[in-house]
């Protein structure tokens, strides 16, 4: 696998989560695309576990997208400035629940959001550029 399939992976992976993520928290509590009954009920805590899952995969995604091309990429003002940028997402996210039968806007919710998010970027940052090392070779390239 090459660093350029990695990174076509990745950025994927960043879409199909930012994706999910749009329709989980848009769609009205107890619908299917938001868990189904199953998690309507939910408790503040549990609530705020599933928001930290949902954006520290996003956060791990966006980690690993930065160290595909370039190891480098992960360097701190990058992923302070990639965390900024998740956390106006998460707000907007929040925001634009309460237009959304059943949701609400929660800022226990968005902190669990940047938090899970930090955990992600944190993540990718330490196990990316090692793992991303050891799945890729150098190709040699084509010449005609």
């Amino acid at each position: 696998m090459t660093r350029s399939q990695v990174a076509t992976l990745s950025t994927f992976a960043v879409v199909a989560l930012l994706a999910a993520i749009v329709l989980i928290v848009l769609s009205p509590s107890g619908s299917l695309f938001a868990g189904g009954e199953r998690f309507r009920h939910l408790r503040q805590e549990e609530s705020w576990l599933i928001h930290a899952a949902m954006f520290g995969a996003f956060g791990a995604a966006i980690g690993t997208r930065l160290a595909a091309p370039l190891p480098s990429l992960l360097r701190p003002g990058w992923v302070l400035a990639v965390l900024v940028t998740i956390a106006v997402f998460a707000a907007a996210s929040e925001l634009a629940q309460l237009e959304v039968p059943s949701r609400g806007a929660s800022l226990g919710d968005w902190v669990a959001d940047v938090a899970g998010a930090a955990a992600g970027l944190w993540f990718a940052a330490r196990v990316a550029p090692p793992v991303i090392e050891v799945i890729t070779v150098d190709q040699p390239r084509y010449s005609a």
